[in-house]
């Protein structure tokens, strides 16, 4: 098979309309636009950049921002709290809890209290606690329809 050259560029502008019109889509149904929440604890170089990524990207398509931002000092108990409050917004469509948290602090029981997708949006083909999945290096055999 011969080699061929793609342009990356390319693709992900259709990726990006294609997103954009199904954001146009999830807000004629429900009523609303979707939001995704973001949760930066601590203040990395490196996790600062890749939510700030996130947050373009999702604005960039219609997504609403959400973003929160603790200090590197919170307590387990503060950051379950503000996800607890984000996961009681019917306005949030998707909670992103930047890992790994600051001091080795155990995200497990906090990734319990972000709500699967499936709660949130129409029916898609995502995988069902794909952050868990992840960090147990499970298999992915769970998915909605």
């Amino acid at each position: 098979m011969a080699a061929r050259i793609i342009d990356g560029k390319a693709i992900a502008k259709r990726y990006r309309a294609e997103t954009a019109r199904l954001v146009e889509e999830f807000a004629a149904e429900a009523g609303r636009r979707p939001a995704l929440a973001t949760v930066l604890v601590g203040d990395d170089p490196a996790s600062q950049v890749y939510i700030g990524s996130k947050r373009k990207a999702a604005t960039s398509v219609g997504i609403g921002d959400r973003h929160r931002e603790l200090p590197a000092e919170a307590s387990v108990e503060d950051i379950a709290g503000v996800l607890t409050e984000l996961a009681a917004d019917d306005e949030v469509s998707g909670i992103l809890l930047q890992l790994p948290l600051p001091g080795g602090q155990d995200a497990a029981a906090l990734i319990d209290l972000i709500p699967q997708a499936s709660k949130r949006l129409r029916p898609a083909r995502i995988p069902r606690d794909s952050g868990r999945q992840i960090m147990q290096n499970t298999s992915r055999d769970a998915w909605i329809a």
